[in-house]
């Protein structure tokens, strides 16, 4: 079995091919293309022509493959008019229309209410509200909004439908169904193509597609939300990502109702989550040092550090990028000595991972659940020394896929689905195709 899963980045689009065969499942990049923008009369757009061009030519590369999935963000979103084609721009996160947007034209507190859902700033929903407000007259001739990775999937078949997992992600979801009080308090029409069924066939290629691509594969309706499909992967883990911001959650049959935590739901199914910002904090590390600072440099100032004294990474004044300062000042504040180079880097590393423990541990205490592993997600996971210090801190085994985690997750979900593996063996599967690492280190 041969399977094409279609990575759909922030910046790059990746296509990867993986085949199983006798137990065992190799999983290659065939193509990786970037995410090209267009400035086109005061407007960031993301290039919607040029990805497809790209994805088409990634599946000629790639031959004749058995199954094809997609996977990407819930935040972008495509407009088209009566004739099926882009009317309006699939705006950039990066697009300055966005700023200008009010912050009460998208009902977050609806949303959050009924979905369980923290409304992102960039996402879809206030994408949508920029067009409005300064696309109104085009608007008015919209027929439908599709999800970035629903107009892939429309591109390749033909065929509309909305994922599920996107529409819950972006918080359109209420009890399984689309909201349409959301977008009545937005002063738009719901355009939503109705809800795929999961995992369900949405289409052959079109002709056309297949003509070119040299084969005529099936493009099913799998989640395209990398957090769905680790949650439908592995049900039994406690996650930590930098995927929609950064979460550190676990999956639950009903929303749980607490305080100290985030209710949200997955395809019915629910997951409570806490906010986990350690990686961004890392980010803005990174954007104060000398250019050419790599990741693996910081990480190696983090180890020279040897620092195990820890501050509270939610404290206000290490937002704003001013991270290292920020860190001072509450040492400071404190009665402590402030630290300067490797230290101020180690002391960062040691608190996110002190952090993400006692996060873990009060996820254990509200949902009363054993000790499972603690699923990494994101590049973010890369960063072996953190990792560490979250496995010794947590006293928990941690499962860092040093892949790209979403082709990933979507190519073992099919083999579970086809029936080529089962969902026991996915961890191990992991482990012996991806080269993945497990931490387990004692405090």
């Amino acid at each position: 079995m041969r399977h094409l899963n279609i990575e759909i980045g922030s910046r790059e689009l990746r296509t990867y091919v993986a085949t199983l065969s006798y137990g065992h499942i190799d999983h290659k990049c065939v193509k990786r293309d970037r995410i090209n923008t267009l400035y086109s009369q005061g407007r960031l757009m993301l290039d919607t022509e040029r990805l497809c061009a790209d994805i088409l030519s990634a599946l000629a590369e790639a031959g004749e493959v058995d199954r094809i999935s997609v996977t990407g963000p819930c935040d972008a979103v495509c407009v088209l008019g009566e004739d099926d084609m882009p009317i309006l721009p699939c705006l950039s996160s990066r697009d300055e229309g966005l700023d200008r947007v009010a912050d009460d034209a998208v009902p977050a507190s609806r949303i959050q209410e009924d979905a369980g859902v923290d409304v992102d700033r960039r996402g879809a929903l206030y994408r949508l509200a920029a067009l409005k407000t300064e696309e109104g007259e085009l608007f008015e001739r919209a027929t439908s909004f599709l999800f970035l990775p629903d107009y892939v999937r429309f591109r390749l078949t033909g065929v509309k439908a909305t994922d599920r997992s996107l529409a819950q992600a972006a918080g359109i979801i209420k009890d399984g169904q689309v909201n349409e009080a959301v977008f009545e308090d937005m002063g738009i029409r719901n355009l939503f193509p109705a809800l795929g069924a999961e995992d369900s066939l949405l289409g052959p290629l079109t002709d056309e597609t297949a003509k070119a691509a040299g084969h005529a594969a099936p493009v099913f309706m799998n989640a395209a939300d990398p957090l769905t499909l680790a949650l439908g992967v592995f049900p039994n883990a406690t996650f930590i990502t930098n995927y929609q911001g950064g979460r550190i959650g676990r999956r639950t049959e009903a929303v749980v109702r607490d305080g100290r935590l985030l209710p949200g739901l997955v395809n019915g199914q629910g997951y409570v989550s806490m906010p986990f910002a350690g990686y961004s904090l890392i980010q803005d590390v990174k954007k104060g040092m000398p250019d050419g600072t790599t990741f693996d440099s910081i990480e190696a100032q983090a180890r020279e550090g040897h620092v195990f004294e820890y501050v509270d990474i939610r404290d206000s004044r290490l937002a704003g990028g001013k991270v290292i300062e920020g860190l001072n000042a509450i040492l400071s504040e404190d009665g402590r000595e402030k630290v300067e180079g490797s230290a101020s880097i180690g002391l960062l590393y040691n608190s996110i991972a002190r952090y993400a423990s006692a996060v873990i541990t009060l996820l254990d205490t509200v949902m009363g659940v054993d000790e499972d592993p603690v699923l990494l997600i994101g590049h973010g996971a890369r960063d072996s020394y953190l990792d560490s210090l979250m496995a010794m801190w947590s006293h928990r085994s941690l499962v860092a896929s040093e892949g790209c985690f979403a082709s990933l997750a979507a190519s073992l979900h099919t083999m579970i689905v086809e029936g080529g593996i089962h969902y026991e063996e996915a961890y191990e599967m992991m482990r012996s195709t991806y080269g993945v690492t497990s931490f387990s280190r004692q405090a």
